[in-house]
């Protein structure tokens, strides 16, 4: 849902009724993870987002449209044992449930529509909630434990599990029995890229990086190249000092990652000898296989050891043999999405 927001919003701010298909479960190869959603106007072909590839989308649109006549959510499943035309199974042969149901802020009732303004909050501050959704009936809960729409609706273990999925940081998934599942849509913040060296690598990296979802922080402390005119994306925050500094002071989580760009030996350096100090989830360095072999033994000659060590990708990313800085940017991009989606694929099977 965040990735829709900057759209998303229009149609809300639009007083727009419109129908949330959302996916909850997923078997085998898929084409999105669970909490993958798109939003269909009614009466039109405008819809934002996908529920797979392009193979479902116009299925969940058909289905987005009953919804919106009859007020009722749905829940389709498609695949082996799901309904036609996908009873020989998806062409990426898993198969997906999702979850169609009117908006909640143009429901009926007050409690799902309560919700709303504080969704539009944790959105816009880029902050982390949970909801929890079964039926037609929907209960929001922030970290520290308020509550807003159907309270009665879900029971203390439901709402337990719920707060212990957010605290944990794991993404959507249905919890429960079959018969009585809920769905708990964690709303995580956005995971960051740290990019050090505000290098013309770095500009193109940053655009892409925020096409992905990321927020984004670039550290250098060279003035003449961290300034604001050389990037056409503005990071969400550009810092003009030594990187220890900053990487301290914010200090990356699992879901975020970091890669030095600055092929300057004093400065990535030291920011890698730092990122290693935190839980980051990825890090990595530009530079040759035979730099990387120069910067380890650096490193270790800086009391770096080797189980640290082995956590940097070095050379970070994919190598597409170009020497064009877009192309380096991409590669370095699409390694660490590799990574990214491993490490969300291995989340989404944690149970709590």
């Amino acid at each position: 849902m965040r990735t829709l927001w900057p759209q998303l919003s229009s149609w809300i701010d639009g007083a727009e009724s419109f129908a949330l298909a959302t996916v909850t479960a997923v078997s085998g190869s898929a084409p999105r993870l669970p909490g993958a959603c798109m939003t269909i106007a009614p009466g039109s072909l405008r819809f934002l987002g996908s529920v797979s590839s392009g193979c479902l989308d116009v299925e969940v649109v058909e289905a987005a449209r009953a919804t919106l006549a009859s007020g009722e959510p749905q829940m389709l499943r498609f695949g082996p044992d799901g309904q036609p035309p996908w009873t020989d199974g998806l062409t990426c042969g898993g198969w997906i449930a999702v979850r169609v149901e009117p908006w909640w802020g143009s429901q009926s009732r007050v409690e799902p529509r309560a919700i709303v303004p504080h969704l539009r909050g944790w959105l816009e501050r880029d902050e982390s909630a949970v909801i929890l959704s079964r039926d037609d009936c929907h209960l929001a809960l922030t970290p520290d434990g308020a509550a807003f729409g159907d309270s009665a609706a879900f029971s203390t273990e439901e709402t337990h599990t719920a707060l212990a999925r957010l605290a944990a940081d794991l993404p959507p998934a249905l919890a429960g029995t079959d018969a009585e599942a809920v769905f708990v849509r964690t709303i995580r913040r956005r995971p960051r890229l740290f990019i050090v060296g505000a290098t013309d690598v770095a500009a193109r990296l940053l655009s892409c990086a925020r096409e992905a979802g990321f927020a984004t922080v670039v550290i250098d402390p060279r003035a003449a190249y961290a300034d604001e005119s050389r990037f056409s994306t503005r990071p969400d925050r550009l810092a003009r000092i030594w990187p220890q500094g900053v990487i301290q002071e914010l200090r990356p989580g699992p879901r975020d990652a970091a890669v030095a760009v600055t092929h300057d030996p004093k400065i990535d350096d030291v920011a890698l000898l730092a990122l290693l100090r935190t839980p980051c989830g990825y890090v990595g360095a530009m530079g040759s296989t035979r730099s990387h072999a120069h910067r380890l033994e650096r490193l270790r000659d800086q009391g770096a050891a080797d189980a640290d060590l082995a956590r940097i990708h070095g050379p970070a990313g994919i190598h597409l043999a170009t020497p064009h800085a877009a192309g380096i940017a991409v590669g370095i991009l699409a390694g660490i999405l590799k990574w990214q989606a491993e490490d969300e694929r291995r989340r989404a099977a944690i149970t709590l």
